[in-house]
């Protein structure tokens, strides 16, 4: 896989996931991410497990590819299936201010982490707080935006956007998300048998 398919993916999935709250349930659910200003889109699955976030996607020319959110530990993982490897970013150094919350109030998660909220609507077929924040990744302003469904407590978010200095809007929708029983933690860790691919300088990898 090209460095540049890699590099698209952390940058436009990283501003939506990885400041997004980390689930207190196992939940799963059809994911989309898109940008007003790039014809690009991207569909797969989600997956959320106590403090992971899982994402599932096809890439042009890449493949099968799977971005991990460990909130614990401040690290995301780029598995590229095809290739059998994967890439790891620190959270911190991508310059992302990351929730750190051992509660199941994700309510308080979000205040303490500085999101305020501002409204109430519906967003993905679920009555929504919507909670917003001005944060940086690298340096650049950003303005988050989260709709928290208020008639699934256990998942923390269906929509997240990003509106960058430069007015880019990006948003990732979770749809047809339910609750289910226990997934497997291997889900949210590289498989043991996959090489670390080292990344390019500038995307919080080491």
């Amino acid at each position: 896989m090209k460095f540049k398919n890699i590099a698209f993916i952390l940058v436009l999935s990283m501003s939506l996931i990885i400041l997004a709250p980390p689930a207190h349930a196992d939940w799963q659910g059809e994911m989309q991410i898109k940008m007003d200003k790039n014809p690009t889109k991207m569909a797969g699955k989600a997956y959320g497990k106590d403090g992971a976030l899982r994402v599932d996607m096809d890439v042009e020319q890449g493949g099968k590819v799977s971005m991990i959110s460990d909130y614990p530990h401040h690290k995301v993982y780029t598995l590229m299936h095809a290739q059998k490897m994967y890439a790891t970013g620190d959270m911190n150094g991508m310059g992302a201010k990351m929730p750190s919350c051992s509660t199941k109030d994700i309510e308080g998660c979000l205040e303490k982490n500085g999101y305020k909220k501002t409204g109430s609507d519906s967003a993905n077929g679920h009555p929504c707080d919507v909670y917003e924040k001005d944060d940086k990744i690298s340096g650049v302003k950003n303005h988050q935006k989260l709709w928290r469904p208020t008639d699934l407590k256990e998942v923390p978010f269906v929509r997240t956007e990003s509106k960058s200095a430069s007015d880019t809007l990006s948003t990732f929708d979770i749809l047809n998300v339910k609750i289910v029983s226990a997934l497997s933690s291997s889900l949210f860790s590289p498989p043991a048998d996959y090489h670390v691919l080292q990344m390019p300088k500038g995307y919080g990898s080491h």
